[in-house]
């Protein structure tokens, strides 16, 4: 259950290039070539892990918590969200410590560099950072499940044929992934925190990972009465598939908390028929485009919004680049994802470098970029949900790698689909009609609601 390659995400060619040799046609020694220099990578991988650990600080060995009513397990994606509101659950620990809760948020850190918070020491600490690895022996024993699991899948794979072998064969190889040994390393640490707040409920994000799987059987095998909550805050798209998938009963959570309406009805199509209970707490991506008028310099904005992924950072800002030099009337905002710097893509990308002066790298808040824009350039990101709950117009890029990424796939109005600069012009010359505008709104307010804390309440108080 740990192996996070048995976990399909989504179709992204990001997720799905480990994917790919399965279906093609390869001989024995390619096969087995592969097979090697993946076992290789990973030992590698493993040691070097295994040598850090005898250096870092392992807080969460140290942590004494006080009994809590509610765990959250959020995420670190930069040192700018260690403090102020949470990035996934918005204001929501707030919210539930003002009906007399007592919370803590466990982030899982996703920066470059490890953040230990000497706060989180402290006996009573409402926001905990794990550590990016465990001590010398953890780290080994999460190197002998990886080996011992690897090996039995290799015992096993001469029971299956064709396809069936190879996704075991695979999994034998990804057993001893990163990846594989991060999921378990996070399960370990939630466990003990779990163990010692005993929480009435817990309450992760959801997107199908195989560590909130871990998460979930592990406070059950804590205590089974603790409510598993996973919270699904992001888009779900046409060919999401862990996300939608039950397992068991002591893998799956008790409740799924969707963002919205329309998430709601899909999800109790899917896994809600395997008994899992499925409501609407509504999204913290909800932003009050008030008095927007005030902040427009210009008729026409942009907000140019890639996913937290390196290669679409570099589709959508090549793209709108191109579209500026042509445009130069319209204004363009670039938003990163918290996750990706501006400098490393700069590294990698050289085209970058040299931006025209309708071009700003935004340092605003969300919100700010949200009522600065008329338009919103995108691919995967859930930020074109947000931006059409706030009237802008959408506008997809299709480089024509023939995966369709848009969350927004549900709207057949008021979007345009553009695969060059040129088209993007003409998109962006058309009259904007008021009343498709008003029904992108009310789609977008279908998939992301405003965050509603009482949900909670209602869970705990049943």
């Amino acid at each position: 259950m740990a192996i996070t390659w048995l976990h399909v995400l989504q179709r992204h060619p990001v997720y799905i290039r480990n994917y790919l040799y399965l279906f093609k046609d390869r001989s024995q020694f390619n096969s087995t070539k592969r097979d090697i220099l993946l076992f290789v990578r990973f030992y590698l991988i493993s040691l070097r892990t295994l040598l850090q650990a005898i250096v870092q600080i392992h807080a969460q060995d140290r942590v004494q918590i006080k009994k809590k009513d509610v765990l959250i397990v959020s995420h670190l994606t930069n040192k700018r969200n260690a403090e102020g509101e949470d990035l996934y659950f918005g204001s929501l620990q707030d919210d539930l410590e003002l009906h007399g809760l007592s919370v803590v948020t466990v982030m899982i850190d996703h920066t470059q560099s490890s953040i230990i918070k000497n706060n989180q020491l402290k006996n009573d600490a409402s926001r905990i950072i794990l550590s990016k690895t465990s001590s010398f022996y953890g780290e080994f024993k999460i190197l002998l499940q990886q080996l011992i699991e690897s090996r039995r899948l290799s015992n096993i794979s001469s029971q299956y044929f064709d396809l069936q072998r190879k996704v075991v064969k695979g999994a034998r190889v990804f057993a001893l992934s990163p990846e594989t040994a991060n999921s378990l390393r996070i399960a370990k640490q939630l466990k003990l925190l779990i163990s010692r707040c005993q929480p009435k409920c817990v309450i992760t994000t959801y997107e199908g990972h195989a560590w909130e799987r871990l998460v979930y059987l592990a406070t059950k095998d804590i205590n089974p009465s603790i409510r598993c909550i996973g919270y699904q805050h992001s888009s779900l798209f046409k060919s999401q598939h862990a996300i939608r998938r039950s397992l068991s009963p002591s893998l799956d959570p008790d409740i799924i908390l969707t963002s919205g309406s329309v998430y709601k009805h899909d999800l109790e199509k899917s896994i809600g028929r395997k008994g899992v209970d499925i409501q609407m707490l509504g999204s913290n991506k909800i932003v009050n485009k008030k008095n927007a008028q005030e902040y427009l310099k210009v008729n026409k904005v942009c907000l140019v919004a890639p996913e937290g992924i390196e290669s679409e950072c570099n589709v959508l800002f090549e793209f709108s680049l191109n579209c500026a030099k042509l445009n130069q009337d319209i204004q363009f905002i670039w938003r990163l994802h918290p996750i990706i710097s501006f400098d490393n893509l700069i590294k990698n990308n050289k085209k970058l470098e040299n931006l025209p002066e309708n071009i700003t790298l935004s340092s605003n808040s969300f919100k700010e970029d949200i009522a600065l824009s008329t338009y919103v350039l995108y691919r995967g990101s859930t930020v074109a949900i947000s931006a059409i709950s706030e009237g802008l117009i959408p506008i997809y890029v299709d480089n024509g790698d023939e995966q369709d990424l848009d969350p927004l796939y549900m709207c057949s109005e008021g979007k345009y689909i553009v695969k060059d600069s040129l088209e993007f012009s003409i998109a962006m010359s058309e009259k904007i009609n008021n009343e498709v505008s008003c029904s992108l709104k009310r789609h977008g307010r279908s998939l992301f609601s405003p965050m509603d804390a009482g949900v909670i309440l209602s869970i705990l108080t049943d």
